[in-house]
């Protein structure tokens, strides 16, 4: 466990979300997410050719939902601002 957490690190930035593992660097635009789907231990969020799965299962409620928002947040502004 401690050593998994070591070598992984997720970002919500304000360009996507970044996830960082020992195999490399996936980074998603929230204007280029398509789907966030939750799961019973992880997020899903998802764009045509990108995918991040978040686990969650180190998570209180609270931080869940936090995340849960943050990302809705995001996607929302990204819809909004590639709309005008």
């Amino acid at each position: 466990m401690g050593a998994a957490l070591l070598l992984y690190r997720l970002e919500a930035l304000g360009e996507g979300l970044v996830e960082r593992r020992l195999s490399g660097t996936v980074r998603l635009a929230w204007s280029e997410v398509t789907a966030v789907r939750a799961e019973p231990e992880s997020l899903v969020v998802a764009g045509a050719a990108t995918r991040v799965r978040i686990d969650t299962t180190q998570l209180s409620p609270d931080q869940r939902a936090g995340l849960e928002r943050t990302i809705a947040r995001h996607v929302r502004e990204a819809s909004e601002h590639t709309s005008r």
